[in-house]
């Protein structure tokens, strides 16, 4: 698994579904086989921040899936965050191969 961190920002629009594939490739260049590893991500006001807010990560052969439901999202603050993805694979190894920000913009229908 690469080492190195891709940086990927995101705009989420509040009340609404987000969802965002990845496709992912190793050090040769090759599909990343995510399917057996186990991933979690969150996204923060700040790095030092106490509070987060968890993102659904699906893994898989090729890459991931990072999404937040329009019930979920429309809860939180409208304003820029932070995140990263943090991925354990089959030998227990931890890699943080993406990170960024995300933009939660408000909703103005509901």
């Amino acid at each position: 698994m690469s080492t190195s961190s891709s940086i990927q920002n995101f705009v989420m629009y509040q009340g609404t579904d987000f969802s965002v594939t990845i496709d992912m490739f190793d050090d040769a260049g090759l599909p990343l086989d995510l399917s057996a590893a186990t991933a979690i991500a969150e996204m923060r006001p700040h790095y030092e921040s106490d509070t987060y807010y968890p993102l659904t990560v699906t893994t898989f052969n090729g890459g991931l899936t990072l999404s937040m439901s329009a019930v979920n999202n429309l809860l939180i603050e409208p304003r820029r965050y932070v995140y990263d993805v943090i991925v354990t694979d089959s030998f227990t190894q931890r890699t943080k191969p993406l990170k960024g920000r995300i933009r939660l913009d408000p909703a103005v229908s509901r």
